[in-house]
């Protein structure tokens, strides 16, 4: 059986930040399928931080206003990359814009997909560290108004529970992590 492959991409929308796009791509029996997808408009890839606070080995996570749902998010720290920085220097430059904090890049993994039946987006997942007596000050762009939330790896699952109680949103990828940290500390035990 051949394999499943991309014929041809169609632009019907670009805006400012999206484009709207129906793909043509032929399935593993060779059967010609349309995908309709959202992408973002400009090429740069994007960075999601995930901030220890260290020696404390806290976690900062960020509630965020997202249009599209709505509704406070909670998320990872994460921009945009800009022309010519490195994820390493976006991550760095975002975290101090969104959280106010400076921090240390520890390490820089490989783009992933977001939601990749939706659309292509992928970023790099920077894990960085926040030293705890480090000031904060942050430097939102305009129209971003962001809390901090400092979350003690013994307070995640009266978090979640809280949280989740009052209906609050949840990124996907952080209540994933969170699962998988309570996960962890529950096989140590």
């Amino acid at each position: 059986m051949p394999a499943p492959k991309l014929q041809s991409r169609v632009t019907n929308y670009a805006g400012k930040f999206i484009k709207y796009e129906t793909l043509t791509w032929t399935d593993a029996t060779g059967k010609e399928r349309l995908w309709e997808t959202v992408e973002r408009a400009r090429e740069l890839p994007a960075v999601m931080m995930i901030p220890f606070f260290k020696p404390s080995d806290t976690l900062l996570l960020v509630r965020e206003y997202r249009p599209p749902v709505d509704d406070l998010v909670i998320e990872f720290p994460a921009g945009l990359m800009e022309k010519g920085e490195t994820p390493a220097v976006a991550a760095i430059r975002e975290m101090k814009e969104e959280t106010g904090y400076a921090c240390r890049v520890v390490e820089v993994l490989p783009p992933t997909c977001n939601t990749p039946g939706l659309s292509s987006e992928a970023n790099y997942q920077v894990w960085v560290e926040i030293d705890d007596d480090a000031p904060c000050a942050p430097q939102p762009d305009e129209g971003e108004f962001i809390e901090n939330i400092v979350l003690p790896r013994a307070d995640i699952a009266a978090f979640i529970r809280r949280e989740l109680e009052k209906g609050s949103v949840f990124d996907s990828r952080v209540l994933a992590f969170l699962r998988g940290m309570l996960a962890g500390r529950q096989e140590q035990s």
